[in-house]
C-alpha cells in the first residue's frame, strides 16, 4: 500500500490526540499534596493518597470539598499544618466518605468522616491553626479491628479564632473497635449535632478527652 500525504497527515494527527488523551488522564489523577497557597480543591471521584494529606502547609486560607458521593482516602489528615497555614477547611458533603487511616467501612450505611488505625501510635486526623474540619457523621474505630485518634489543637497566636470540628449529625468513638479518642485542645471546639457515643458493641477503652479551654458542644 502507498502511503500518500493525507495518510500520513491523518496518522500524525490520530498520534497527537492519542499523547494529548494520555497527558489529559494522567493530569486529572495528580493530587495536589499540600493543597496550599490559597488553593481550593474539589474531589468528586475515588481517590487514594498513600502518604498524609496536608491541606495548608505554609499559606492560609486553603480548602478541600469531598462532595458527589465520592471517597478520598488518606493514609493521614492534618489540616493546618504550618505555623502561618491557618484558617483551612475541609468539607465532607452529603453522601460523601472521607477515609483517614486503616479504615474498615465495611457495613457503612452513611457517608461522613472515617478514622482507622495508623502504623505508629500518632493521630490519623489532626485539625490544628484555627482551621475547620466538617462532615454529616463521624465514626473513630467503626470496624472491629479499628483504632483511631484524632487531635484538635489551635498552636497559633495569629488570630483568636478556634480549631472546629463540626458534625451535623452523629458522632462515633470506638463504633466497634477498641482505643480509640478524641483529643480536644486549648482554643479548639467539637460540635455534634446529633448524638454522642463514647464506646459501643464490643469495643472498649475509648474516650473523648478535653483539656484545659477545650470545648465539646453535644446535640447543639
Amino acid at each position: 500500500m502507498k502511503y500518500t500525504n493525507a495518510h500520513r497527515n491523518r496518522f500524525a494527527l490520530q498520534h497527537l490526540c492519542t499523547l494529548a488523551a494520555t497527558l489529559c488522564a494522567t493530569l486529572s489523577f495528580a493530587y495536589p499534596n499540600p493543597i496550599d497557597d490559597g488553593m481550593s480543591y474539589t474531589n468528586s471521584s475515588s481517590t487514594n493518597i498513600t502518604e498524609t494529606l496536608l491541606v495548608g502547609h505554609y499559606n492560609p486560607g486553603n480548602t478541600l470539598i469531598v462532595n458527589n458521593s465520592s471517597t478520598l482516602e488518606a493514609e493521614k489528615l492534618v489540616v493546618g499544618n504550618g505555623e502561618y497555614s491557618i484558617n483551612n477547611l475541609v468539607s465532607v458533603e452529603g453522601d460523601a466518605l472521607l477515609m483517614v487511616g486503616e479504615s474498615d467501612t465495611n457495613g457503612l450505611a452513611t457517608g461522613g468522616i472515617v478514622v482507622g488505625g495508623v502504623d505508629d501510635d500518632s493521630s490519623a486526623l489532626v485539625v490544628d491553626h484555627a482551621s475547620k474540619l466538617e462532615g454529616e457523621y463521624l465514626y473513630v474505630g467503626f470496624g472491629t479491628n479499628d483504632s483511631g485518634k484524632v487531635e484538635l489543637s489551635n498552636n497559633t497566636d495569629i488570630t483568636d479564632d478556634l480549631s472546629e470540628l463540626n458534625i451535623a449529625q452523629d458522632a462515633y468513638v470506638g463504633h466497634a473497635g477498641s482505643t480509640n479518642s478524641i483529643t480536644i485542645n486549648s482554643k479548639s471546639i467539637m460540635r455534634v449535632g446529633g448524638m454522642l457515643t463514647v464506646g459501643s458493641a464490643s469495643g472498649s477503652n475509648n474516650y473523648v478527652n478535653i483539656n484545659k479551654d477545650g470545648i465539646l458542644f453535644v446535640n447543639s
